[in-house]
């Protein structure tokens, strides 16, 4: 991670303006002119050098050079987040993108999936955000999906259709997301154990992060949604009963959710690695007309200390200490 850090720190240039860095010369994947600053270059190093400085605080970094060119050069970064002039996340610096262009690919988009970067930005403006806030980013997002079809072009890839899916999970919509999958499903799984050998397996592990995302989310650290997109177009037989074993949040806590009847009846979070404020949503939890307080029970494993948490419609919100696990029970 230093290593590619350092690359970047030395390979940025300033815009024409001296404001932000940029990569350059850029590109998109198959797409576009070459040209600086591209949002998929400038979301994949903001990941880079902000995770990099998580590290250098984790593991006491003694380069203190290093540390401080770092974060003067990340308050100084084009985060690759502008809105267009038809509302779109641009895939370059500049306003180039063309409404309406079907194409296969996602780039200006990995801000939502696999990147996080979105959900990091405050409800205030941002000026390394073009003054935007995650309100408006997200509805961007989603126009820009809309845009971009859905991944059936002249080749027809299983991988375009997949990644459509677990983005529109991301985004809360289960109803785009499955027909996504059902999209893949028709068009590019050809052999009866499920593989495509004509352009490789990321299709199939699209998918599959696809229905995990579906089902269970971790948006950026301090976050866990489960069933988020249920009222919002999963498949009924979906919700009438399961669980998630093993799901892993970005602060690295061990999760387990079980519901039955459309409804989630509990979510065991252990934290093995860190304290800190978690916001559990549950999608069916509701708000308190639809599921009052008192049916609400947290409690710590193995524990008959009294849990501290509050409750804000379908978010219940907790600090979990290390080496804990806690169990949120939803009654019938």
């Amino acid at each position: 991670m230093k290593g590619a850090a350092q690359f970047w720190l030395d390979s940025l240039v300033r815009d024409q303006g001296n404001l932000t860095f940029l990569t350059s010369p850029s590109c998109t994947p198959d797409d576009g002119p070459f040209t600086e600053g591209s949002a998929l270059d400038q979301q994949l190093i903001w990941q880079l050098f902000n995770n990099t400085l998580a590290a250098t605080t984790i593991l006491s970094e003694s380069d203190k050079v290093f540390v401080n060119n770092l974060t003067t050069t990340l308050e100084g970064l084009s985060s690759g987040l502008k809105i267009g002039h038809w509302g779109q996340i641009q895939e370059w610096n500049l306003d180039l993108d063309i409404p309406r262009e079907f194409h296969r690919y996602l780039g200006p988009l990995w801000a939502v999936y696999p990147g996080h970067q979105i959900f990091f930005v405050s409800t205030n403006s941002s000026n390394n955000n073009n003054n935007r806030t995650q309100e408006e980013l997200l509805k961007a997002a989603q126009w820009t999906l809309e845009n971009r079809g859905e991944g059936v072009t002249e080749d027809n890839l299983g991988w375009a259709k997949s990644w459509r899916a677990v983005m529109w999970a991301r985004l809360g919509d289960g109803s785009k997301a499955y027909k996504a999958l059902n999209l893949f499903k028709k068009n590019n799984l050809k052999y009866k154990n499920l593989l495509n050998f004509e352009e490789g397996f990321s299709g199939q592990l699209g998918f599959g992060a696809a229905i995990v995302e579906m089902v269970i989310q971790s948006r950026a650290p301090g976050y866990l949604d489960v069933l988020n997109n249920a009222e919002t177009g999963l498949p009924e037989r979906w919700l009438k009963a399961g669980s998630v074993q093993g799901f892993r949040t970005r602060d690295g806590h061990n999760v387990t959710a079980k519901w039955e009847e459309t409804k989630v009846r509990s979510v065991e979070v252990a934290a093995p690695l860190k304290a800190g404020e978690l916001r559990v949503r549950i999608g069916t939890l509701k708000g308190e007309e639809e599921t009052p307080s008192e049916k609400v029970h947290v409690s710590i494993k193995g524990s008959t200390k009294k849990v501290e948490y509050t409750r804000e419609a379908d978010v219940v919100v907790l600090t979990v200490s290390k080496g804990q696990t806690y169990v949120i029970e939803i009654d019938p």
